[in-house]
């Protein structure tokens, strides 16, 4: 444990986390990691600023995060802005209704929970499979 009594932030850490939870949001992870967690750094997909998953994270956390994406050891899929609300926190961008790289002029909120294989429905899983492809 590190100084706040709140879990070292790894990747390690961000995969058993939302391997034992299961629709794990940002809210959740940040939560759970604590003040760690909490920095300037926004979390964009596709590399577009203008497509935001989530802001004011720490560097460990987005490094663990993508890490764990890139390995493919999590999966992140849209999910309702309600899931967030229900967590107590919501991310006051316009939410985004497409998603595509380069699509908005400005920032826009896609909200996303995240899922190891285990926990996702037989369509995600399609989605992955086929991404592959």
């Amino acid at each position: 444990m590190n100084r706040s009594s709140h879990p070292l932030i790894t990747e390690e850490a961000v995969v058993e986390f939302v391997t034992h939870v299961g629709g794990v949001t940002f809210v959740e992870l940040t939560g759970h990691f604590g003040s760690d967690a909490v920095g300037t750094r926004v979390i964009t997909l596709h590399n577009d600023p203008n497509l935001v998953l989530w802001m004011n994270v720490s560097l460990a956390l987005e490094t663990a995060i993508t890490g764990a994406i890139n390995h493919k050891r999590i999966y992140a899929f849209p999910t309702t802005p309600l899931l967030y609300l229900m967590d107590g926190q919501f991310c006051t961008l316009p939410i985004a209704k497409t998603i595509k790289p380069f699509y908005y002029r400005t920032p826009h909120w896609i909200p996303v929970e995240f899922n190891t294989w285990k926990h996702l429905t037989s369509a995600q899983r399609q989605v992955v499979r086929d991404s592959r492809q």
